[in-house]
């Protein structure tokens, strides 16, 4: 009895030890992750230049607030540069231009006052002078977080069912308008 009782008693142990390994046995996996990213000199919106105005439209929540619809006049274009984290590389930044087409290009602005553009658009290679769409498709945000017209931060949206909607309202528009819009 006493030799099953101190059988059980090694073997919990012995499962116990296993469970709790010296933390400096532990591999972590060291993630990338990062909500948006800054630039002083502010981001080329890609499509935004000679975009034509297609269709603009005033929240109905929120009074003031516009979004607007643009037609790139070139939409093979670039995101220079493109900021990910490889899925092969946890940890790794990757800041390379990247060759896209722009899909989609919305402005928001707040009686008239641009503050926030969301492109929506597909991935490209470039393969002997020669432009392939890729099976993917990505949205980006950018933000003139200061009211100087430089829209220096740029991020995904925080969530795939509001990309229409802004991941942020500046502080300058949140000022402007006397309160803080209903997202």
């Amino acid at each position: 009895m006493i030799l099953r009782k101190a059988l059980v008693v090694a073997l919990g142990l012995g499962a116990l030890n296993a469970v709790c390994q010296d933390t400096s046995q532990v591999k972590t996996i060291v993630t990338c992750t990062f909500s948006e990213v800054y630039a002083e000199e502010g981001w080329t919106i890609p499509g935004l230049d000679g975009a034509k105005r297609q269709q603009h439209q005033a929240s109905k929540d929120n009074p003031g607030f516009f979004i607007t619809q643009l037609q790139p006049v070139k939409a093979e274009t670039f995101i220079s540069p493109d900021v990910s984290c490889p899925y092969d590389h946890p940890g790794r930044l990757e800041i390379k231009n990247r060759p896209i087409r722009v899909m989609s290009l919305l402005s928001w602005d707040y009686e008239g006052k641009v503050f926030g553009y969301v492109v929506f658009y597909a991935l490209q290679d470039i393969q002997q002078g020669v432009r392939t769409e890729l099976a993917e498709a990505s949205t980006l945000q950018f933000f003139d977080v200061d009211g100087s017209g430089r829209f220096t931060v740029m991020r995904p949206p925080s969530d795939i069912k509001r990309q229409l909607a802004p991941a942020i309202i500046p502080g300058w528009i949140q000022r402007l308008s006397g309160e803080s819009p209903k997202n």
